[in-house]
């Protein structure tokens, strides 16, 4: 069985391990600030559509994409 993560914990790490800050993330993808905070807190569970375009972004890995999938 395949190892359940946290989207929003591994989003946000990934995210502070390329420097960039949640208003980075949100300019960039033109949505609001407060999804980007709600996204990595767990308070809403995220479509796949979005997070792809977070993982994009954030330039993750074909092979690193795998671990988000639902």
């Amino acid at each position: 069985m395949a190892r359940r993560i946290d989207v929003g914990t591994e989003i946000k790490a990934i995210r502070r391990d390329r420097g960039l800050t949640q208003t980075d993330v949100s300019d960039a993808l033109e949505v609001p600030q407060a999804s980007i905070s709600r996204l990595e807190s767990g308070a809403t569970r995220p479509r796949w559509a979005v997070v792809a375009r977070v993982l994009a972004l954030l330039e993750v890995t074909p092979e690193e994409w795998e671990r988000f999938r639902p």
